[in-house]
């Protein structure tokens, strides 16, 4: 696949490095949204005092380009009747994460409205959302108190980024083909939802 830095946020260039894709493997029959802004925004202060170039920052790279992403390659999914729409969100989006949170609460509800809109061509749109993985962006973008907060407020310990492979395995397979608008926790038990 091409890279896709710095792309995403513009429809142009996001059509682009799509054909490209296509080109080099046929169709594109998989789209995983795997961007999220977050350390930017941490510390700038409330949702009323945030810079507003942060928040439409964060809206830009949280929603705006997964939208885009997924617009482009519904055409080529549409043409094979079937496809496989996987959007990170995150545990965040349950629970105060102010800009941050609102966004991926957002790409939740996304996932639900794109699920019915694109079943009729076979195509599924699901999402997975994680909570607290160690990696170096959640160690730039989480103060240690939040960490510290959060560590004792979930069943199991942080998570590993390989944790996060089986569930999205599992959703871009055919295992998964009866499973559409769903949001996946992968959380240690973070966030439990009834």
């Amino acid at each position: 696949m091409p890279s896709s830095r710095g792309r995403g946020r513009d429809e142009k260039s996001t059509s682009e490095m799509v054909a490209a894709a296509a080109a080099e493997f046929g169709s594109v029959d998989i789209l995983v949204n795997n961007a999220g802004l977050m350390a930017e925004v941490v510390g700038k202060g409330g949702l009323t005092s945030m810079p507003l170039d942060l928040w439409n920052n964060t809206l830009a790279v949280n929603l705006t380009g997964p939208l885009l992403c997924t617009r482009a390659v519904v055409p080529y999914m549409k043409e094979r009747g079937y496809g496989k729409i996987v959007n990170q969100s995150s545990s965040g989006a349950f629970m105060a994460a102010q800009a941050y949170g609102i966004t991926k609460l957002g790409l939740v509800s996304m996932t639900v409205s794109l699920s019915r809109d694109l079943a009729p061509f076979g195509i599924r749109v699901n999402a997975i959302a994680p909570g607290m993985v160690n990696t170096e962006a959640g160690d730039i973008a989480s103060p240690p108190e939040l960490k510290e907060m959060v560590k004792d407020s979930i069943p199991f310990p942080f998570g590993e980024p390989e944790e996060l492979i089986p569930g999205l395995l599992y959703l871009v397979s055919s295992g998964s083909d009866w499973v559409t608008g769903h949001t996946l926790n992968i959380d240690g038990g973070w966030v439990v939802r009834v």
